[in-house]
């Protein structure tokens, strides 16, 4: 009897203290970008990236937009989103003048 018991506490308690295994098919969330009247979540879906849109209070307003189809019905967050992406362009050198 407490031989199952011990196990079974050994087995709730690693369940609540460990992480959950992310499986290689889930998406992954890459950032969350909380604004004032709304949050975007951000994950790596299978070809691209994914965009979640909430209200202020947590309310899904879409889920698993395109870029395209942030930019067509979000484009306040769009336009906030997009600069903040890393390509592979070359950005130019800054130049500093000292006095």
């Amino acid at each position: 009897m407490f031989g199952k018991l011990a196990v079974t506490f050994a087995i709730v308690a690693s369940s609540l203290l460990l992480p959950a295994a992310v499986r290689a098919d889930d998406d992954v969330t890459i950032a969350r970008l909380v604004m004032r009247d709304r949050t975007v979540v951000i994950s790596q879906g299978q070809d691209a990236a994914r965009y979640s849109v909430k209200d202020k209070d947590g309310e899904l307003l879409h889920a698993n937009l395109s870029e395209v189809e942030l930019a067509e019905k979000y484009p306040d967050i769009y336009d906030q989103v997009r600069p903040a992406y890393a390509d592979g362009e070359k950005i130019p050198s800054l130049m500093m003048m000292a006095w």
